[in-house]
């Protein structure tokens, strides 16, 4: 007993002098920092790849083994989990999740959105990232919450090419203003990703005036041509959701530019 007692005094004294710390690690906070990166994009096949622990492993930590009846491990090798708590959650999804894994679509749809203001069509955007316009155009749709790794990567990659040149489409432009969608220089590059971002507009009083000017030009127009089809100031207003009072002026409007 005595020399058991020693050699465990011994233990103690080394272990103390060493620092010594157990081989295995309570498993739950690797477990939710492998649910984390896979909210951010990272498979399991990727995360194998970053940090070079086998699929077997991981799936033993999320899942246990149900076909032998055990669930979730609850310990895991430290150097093992050194391994994946050194892979860390990707601020910018798209840019480290595998070509087919889908991803938060709110910065590819605020990046192209800003292209269309910066005077870029949707059909020569779809173009440039390899989609019918048919198919990309659910990109700028606000109800897309998902998007294929690869799209984004395509769509992060055109934004860095044109974002400093203006593009050529005057109705781009005009629907970027008449949807209030910022400029590409209006985001900042590292967070537009973020939902919490914002964007710093660049409107000027001289755009917001310009903009009211093509409205108003746009509408008169409008009544115009239908005011040619004999239809009545009643009816001209239900259609453009305007006052009938509002369809008097235009066309008073429209007989004094007319007459000079």
């Amino acid at each position: 007993m005595r020399s058991r007692q020693l050699c465990q005094n011994c233990y103690e004294s080394d272990r103390a002098r060493i620092d010594w710390q157990p081989s295995y690690v309570d498993a739950q906070p690797i477990r939710d920092h492998i649910l984390a990166l896979r909210a951010g994009g990272i498979s399991n096949k990727r995360l194998r790849q970053l940090s070079g622990v086998s699929h077997n492993t991981i799936q033993v930590i999320i899942t246990g083994r149900p076909e032998r009846g055990t669930g979730p491990t609850k310990r895991v090798w430290r150097r093992t989990a050194v391994k994946l708590l050194a892979v860390p959650i990707p601020e910018i999804p798209h840019r480290v999740a595998a070509a087919g894994r889908k991803v938060p679509a709110l910065g590819t749809r605020r990046r192209l959105q800003a292209l269309v203001a910066a005077g870029y069509s949707r059909r020569y955007l779809c173009a440039r990232i390899g989609m019918a316009e048919s198919n990309g155009g659910r990109l700028w749709r606000e109800d897309k919450d998902l998007v294929l790794a690869t799209t984004a990567r395509a769509v992060d990659a055109l934004f860095a090419e044109l974002q400093m040149q203006p593009g050529p489409s005057s109705r781009a432009r005009n629907e970027g203003r008449r949807r209030r969608w910022p400029l590409p220089l209006d985001w900042d590059e590292d967070t537009i990703d973020d939902p919490a971002a914002a964007a710093v507009p660049s409107w000027t009083v001289r755009d917001r005036r310009a903009e009211q000017l093509e409205d108003i030009a746009e509408r008169q127009a409008t009544v115009q041509r239908l005011t040619d089809l004999g239809l009545s100031a009643q009816e001209i207003a239900e259609r453009l959701s305007i006052s009938s009072k509002q369809v008097v002026r235009d066309r008073a409007a429209l007989r004094i530019e007319q007459a000079s």
